[in-house]
């Protein structure tokens, strides 16, 4: 009887650690094709979206500002995860960025870790 059990439980836990791997993989699949999905950044008008990121903002705020603006087709913790493995939480810098057509989560952070803000053309008339 004691010979059963420590087969049943054997079995046990090379099904846990099977179900856990199969999980793991489904994470890191899900997870690269969200580094290689652009944001959807379509405008009515067809032009890049722009987004302004206040001074002080974190990559949650950042995520949630994005999420919000239905930009993800995956869960926007996978932008936390990302934002994580960059370490671009207290590297954001506050600015008005732009969303271009194909943009992906990846290059959307390297702008904003390193300041590519939007500049806009001013004209000063003269009188």
């Amino acid at each position: 009887m004691l010979i059963a059990y420590r087969n049943l439980v054997r079995r046990a836990k090379i099904i846990a650690a099977g179900v856990c791997l199969f999980a793991a993989c489904i994470f890191f699949a899900t997870f690269f094709a969200f580094l290689h999905t652009p944001l959807i950044a379509k405008t009515p008008s067809n032009e890049p979206l722009h987004i302004i990121l206040p001074v002080g903002s974190s990559a949650l705020q950042l995520s949630d500002q994005l999420f919000h603006l239905k930009l993800f087709t995956y869960p926007r913790e996978y932008f936390l995860l990302l934002a994580t493995i960059m370490r671009a939480d207290g590297r954001l810098h506050a600015g008005e960025y732009v969303i271009e057509p194909g943009m992906g989560a990846v290059r959307l952070l390297q702008d904003i870790t390193a300041g590519r803000v939007f500049w806009r053309k001013l004209l000063f008339v003269e009188g």
